[in-house]
């Protein structure tokens, strides 16, 4: 156990960031390479976010958790692992979260 609390909403304002950071790329035209990255790192700051809720509610460290495990649970980390940075693109270029 570790001597303090952690804070959980800086990976809630990680995500965040990483989305506009997206949607920047998609808006100003930074290049598909550019896109394809930013979108990456929203998927990666997502798992984090999924990882962090249940890190908050267990006594376990958020890396002895199995995304697959957590997958078959939760429909929406489902989603996000199954997702493909062009799908992550075309939701948030269209105005999706």
């Amino acid at each position: 156990m570790t001597g303090y609390w952690a804070n959980y909403q800086k990976k809630n304002r990680l995500f965040r960031l990483r989305e506009r950071a997206l949607r920047d790329a998609i808006r100003n035209d930074y290049g598909l390479e550019k896109v394809l990255k930013a979108a990456e790192r929203l998927r990666e700051a997502k798992i984090a976010v999924f990882k962090s809720r249940l890190s908050e509610n267990s006594v376990l460290p958020a890396h002895l958790f199995s995304l697959e495990d957590i997958a078959k649970k939760d429909k929406a980390v489902s989603k996000w692992i199954s997702m493909t940075t062009e799908e992550i693109v075309a939701e948030h270029s269209k105005g999706g979260s």
